[in-house]
């Protein structure tokens, strides 16, 4: 109803305008006052957390159709970690003119020109609420907590959702239970016995991919990308698949050296190259291995790569010479090895376009369009308990026109260009796609790619 609609405004209203006036002829003084777009603040060794939400706010139509859920299920109880969210992407500009939420305010404008950045305090609680792993203020993976992030995200929408929908069916509202069952899209086996090893195929943050009503969730809608995974027998040729559902992907990253370059491309087919695998057949007592191959049966609108950079090395830890009181002085302390995720630093080429048609299925149709380049993720550092996150992200800024500038300012009239922007916590600045994928220290330290479909 419009009551429940202005109730989900009013509970997101803290700030006003989120619109982001850039005048191209400002010259920085200061990193943090004068920063031309606003950042996110820094709690304490929460680098990763503003690096990963820049990120996700560079497919502003996912933030949209967030925001549309959150005022669709508004009013029955509250989405708190949605909520939390939302404020942070209104706060840095992001929920422009696509929310109703938004007042104008020439004193919020001009609090964002000065770039008070946003405070995530109420969303990094309520990840610390859902799950212990980023509790406190230590460095974490960015990888884990924008992976998590969604995946809560779409547990919390999917559980109110389906208390509306219980709600719904209490009151004699429901469809016919004869259509329950199209409301849920779960991993099936198409051929062969279902009583599959999970083991035997790739399984990297697959995720059950829900719908409610058939209209599928934004969560589903952009993060879901189906494989199906198929092994055939070497001897006999029998052959059983499974569908799988993946938030994102995880490919390889080529060898650390000097000149050497690795893309994207060349790390989609190690993903999905065919494979031989032990496995015992159901059907024949002579085969043992089986030929494993992926193909892509649905497509999404958004695109997460994660970039295996961190390599699990053993490292020799010297000992102090000393002797072992917690073994009353009979053993030495010695050396010994240690487990270190120390990081690859191999170059990565990122382009701007990226096509996934050679992994799709021959009886699906490839998308419209290409997936475009729109948000990066660097780590700068050694290893994964060290280092600073940085973000590089796509976004529509509201630049004063030639004739405002003319007029000293004063004029409304703002065109919107979409521009990349170089963040590092609570500055945010202008930079060239050049700067994005031909610096080779972005090359060497670019660890999440996120590709929109347009």
């Amino acid at each position: 109803s419009e009551e429940d609609l202005s109730a989900a405004d009013r509970a997101l209203n803290k700030s006003g305008d989120s619109e982001v006036v850039v005048d191209d002829d400002h010259k920085d003084k200061d990193d943090a006052a004068n920063a031309t777009v606003p950042g996110i603040r820094n709690l304490g060794n929460t680098c990763y957390l503003s690096a990963s939400l820049q990120t996700l706010f560079c497919v502003p139509d996912f933030i949209k159709d967030l925001y549309v859920a959150y005022k669709n299920q508004h009013g029955t109880k509250e989405l708190p970690l949605t909520k939390a969210l939302l404020e942070v992407a209104k706060a840095v500009g992001v929920l422009s003119n696509d929310a109703s939420l938004i007042e104008s305010s020439d004193t919020t404008e001009n609090k964002l020109l000065a770039s008070i950045a946003a405070n995530p305090t109420a969303l990094k609680k309520q990840m610390d609420v859902l799950t212990s792993k980023f509790a406190g203020f230590f460095q974490r993976d960015a990888h884990e907590f924008l992976s998590d992030l969604i995946d809560f995200l779409h547990d919390e929408l999917a559980a109110e959702k389906c208390d509306n929908d219980a709600s719904k069916e209490d009151e004699g509202d429901s469809k016919p239970a004869a259509a329950a069952g199209e409301d849920r899209i779960v991993v099936e086996e198409h051929i062969g016995s279902s009583n599959h090893d999970p083991d035997e195929v790739k399984n990297e943050s697959s995720a059950k991919l829900t719908t409610t009503n058939n209209a599928a969730l934004p969560t589903d809608d952009f993060f879901h990308l189906k494989v199906r995974v198929c092994l055939e027998c070497n001897s006999c040729g029998y052959s059983r698949s499974k569908d799988e559902l993946y938030r994102h992907l995880s490919i390889e990253v080529g060898n650390d050296n000097e000149n050497d370059v690795w893309t994207v491309e060349q790390g989609l087919k190690q993903f999905f190259h065919s494979e031989k695998r032990d496995v015992k057949c159901e059907k024949c007592d002579d085969g043992k291995t089986a030929t494993q191959t992926m193909e892509i049966i649905s497509c999404p609108k958004a695109l997460l790569l994660h970039f295996k950079r961190f390599i699990v090395t053993q490292e020799l830890k010297p000992g102090n010479g000393k002797y072992d009181k917690e073994s009353d002085g009979k053993s030495e302390n010695k050396a010994a090895f240690e487990m270190v995720l120390k990081k690859n630093k191999a170059k990565i080429l990122l382009e701007e376009s990226l096509s996934i048609t050679p992994f799709i299925g021959d009886k699906v149709k490839s998308p419209d369009g290409l997936y475009r380049l729109c948000g990066v993720v660097h780590h700068i550092g050694n290893t994964a308990s060290s280092g600073h996150y940085t973000s590089c992200a796509k976004r529509k800024l509201a630049v004063a026109s030639d004739d405002s500038k003319a007029a000293g300012g004063i004029s409304d009239e703002k065109v919107a260009e979409e521009e990349w922007v170089f963040f590092d916590d609570r500055v945010g600045r202008k930079k060239s796609l050049d700067y994005v994928v031909d610096t080779e220290k972005n090359q060497r330290n670019c660890y999440l790619a996120l590709y929109e479909l347009r």
